[in-house]
């Protein structure tokens, strides 16, 4: 997966999850109570997550737009992102073109994109800006979750009568079956839950001397926690957080996501019969034993940029309170359908306002249909229907050029990899060109062809062979108006190799087309000598990837003189 993959796919992402974080926010500022709003934001933060694999699997719904509008936003997606999957080269795919084929041929052609991605640098450099601070985020996350399971392991098991009598109370009252154990520790100044497999409480030392009512007070705060499963979503958030630590919706996201989780332990230790005042005393006295803030792989009981808020939901009488948040699952299955369907929407031009059909082309005249930004098959030769491809091209195995016809006949067993590989449509086509057994006259008669498809047909088919007198005709498909033509032409001319067509593909290092650069480093590439080598040097600053993967390889593979 190349750096220009992973940016569209993290934009696409981005962009997919901002209608609902929106939505998310909204219901959250609808509802009343904490155990739904927990339930919405939990599903926006899984939403987060998932958007790319959702992008990959979900089904497209089509949203069908202006055509003019299209091209407008197409121009613009252009210059900032790489194309998207069905418009991907192949050279980015890793296809190769089979084993004669000359390297990079579908990548010359197969991109339906005109523009040149000026900031395509841009984008890679962002896209490994983004993956350090990633990474290094999740780094962190490891070690505290490290730090947590060493307090753990460290500290040690914890039994009072007051202790033990709130345990079994809490359980009893949850429904909770699965043990869950007691720990002390020195290095723990408030009760916290850790884990969400094997899920413990951490109790400070002073636990020891509680009285059986803070006991159960604190336990059923904790034991909520743990059947609510709160500890993975807040390990959700965390890795959403770090992923999207650009994204401040997500981060939101997170922060509200906390605090409805505390709200919610807070609602239910009160339904189960805790005093409200006696709660919030409970809650100051552990916050000002706190002498700094736990980590945040823990769930402590309190924090002190949390108490006020959660004091004065506590102590509001008219706060709904439930355990059975039935309305909150709901609406949290709302978010998960809308987050499929923010996934699924692509975008396509509406009845009646697609470009009319292109005219035929008459003979003289160029033709610029190759450059829509929208149609990488508009190269495409229509072939003729039911054709034997067994026997195609079969007499001429024997005739005078036979190497030709055997390299092209094993190109009709390739299966195409994207819609966009027509590498056995071109031999398909050069094969019907045959005429007495000769193959290489027609395909040099085909490059005085008015439709430039069938000359960029005839340019690849003549690669095959390396034919020396196709040259003349390609020199001049090197200045058509067509990219598509010019990058066949320049691919055609960097497989001959011929040191008569230098000067010109030297100048091609030039073109607009980041396709027909591409093909002019990799003709460089067969040159050993020093101008060459400073040439490919140069191209490694080119702005566009392609280009300077190319120069790479190229430089990589060249003797030094």
């Amino acid at each position: 997966m190349t750096p220009a993959w992973v940016g569209w796919l993290l934009a696409a992402s981005t962009v997919r999850s901002l209608p609902v974080l929106a939505a998310a926010w909204l219901l959250a500022r609808l509802l009343r109570r904490a155990d739904a709003r927990h339930a919405v934001w939990t599903a926006a933060v899984v939403a987060v997550l998932c958007m790319p694999l959702l992008l990959a699997v979900t089904p497209a719904v089509p949203v069908r737009l202006p055509a003019d509008a299209l091209r407008r936003a197409a121009a613009v997606w252009q210059r900032v992102a790489p194309p998207s999957a069905a418009v991907q080269t192949a050279a980015e795919r890793g296809v190769a073109a089979g084993p004669d084929v000359m390297r990079g041929a579908d990548a010359t052609l197969a991109a339906g994109t005109v523009g040149e991605a000026p900031a395509a640098g841009l984008v890679e450099a962002a896209v490994w800006g983004w993956a350090a601070v990633a990474v290094l985020l999740l780094v962190r996350i490891c070690g505290g979750t490290l730090l947590v399971a060493g307090l753990r392991r460290r500290a040690r098991p914890i039994s009072t009568a007051a202790l033990d009598a709130g345990l079994r109370e809490c359980r009893a009252r949850y429904g909770i079956r699965r043990p869950v154990p007691l720990l002390a520790s020195d290095a723990v100044a408030a009760p916290a839950t850790v884990g969400w497999i094997r899920p413990a409480v951490l109790l400070p030392s002073s636990a020891a001397d509680w009285t059986a009512e803070h006991a159960h007070t604190v336990l059923a705060h904790e034991l909520a926690h743990v059947v609510r499963r709160d500890c993975l979503a807040q390990d959700l958030a965390r890795i959403a957080c770090a992923l999207h630590w650009f994204n401040p919706l997500v981060h939101l996201a997170a922060r509200r996501l906390r605090a409805e989780c505390e709200h919610a332990c807070d609602d239910r230790v009160i339904l189960g019969g805790v005093r409200p005042h006696r709660y919030a005393v409970v809650l100051v006295e552990t916050v000002r034993a706190v002498r700094r803030e736990a980590p945040a792989a823990m769930l402590a009981m309190a924090r002190r940029g949390e108490l006020e808020r959660r004091i004065a939901a506590i102590l509001d009488p008219a706060a709904p309170r439930t355990a059975a948040p039935a309305r909150g699952r709901r609406l949290a299955l709302l978010l998960a359908v809308a987050a499929l369907g923010s996934a699924a929407l692509r975008v396509e031009a509406a009845p009646g306002q697609q470009a009319p059909p292109p005219a035929p082309v008459q003979r003289g005249e160029p033709d610029t249909r190759g450059d829509s930004v929208a149609g990488p098959l508009s190269e495409r030769v229509p072939l003729p229907a039911g054709l034997d491809y067994a026997t195609l091209g079969q007499a001429g195995e024997r005739g005078p050029d036979s190497a030709l016809v055997r390299l092209l006949r094993a190109q009709l067993r390739r299966v195409p990899q994207w819609e966009g590989d027509l590498v056995r449509d071109r031999a398909a086509w050069a094969l019907l060109r045959m005429r007495g057994g000769r193959l290489t006259e027609p395909l040099l008669e085909s490059l005085d062809d008015p439709d430039w498809r069938v000359r960029a047909y005839a340019a690849w088919a003549l690669a095959q062979g390396r034919e020396p007198r196709a040259v003349p005709a390609l020199l001049r498909a090197l200045q058509d108006p067509v990219w598509r033509l010019r990058a066949m032409a320049a691919f055609a001319l960097s497989e001959i190799a011929d040191p008569r067509t230098r000067e010109a593909m030297t100048r091609a290092l030039g073109d607009e087309a980041w396709q027909v650069r591409t093909n002019a480093v990799r003709y460089l590439a067969h040159f050993g000598d020093a101008d060459a080598r400073t040439r490919l040097r140069a191209m490694l600053s080119d702005r566009h990837v392609a280009v300077r993967d190319a120069a790479r390889e190229a430089l990589a593979g060249s003797p030094a003189p």
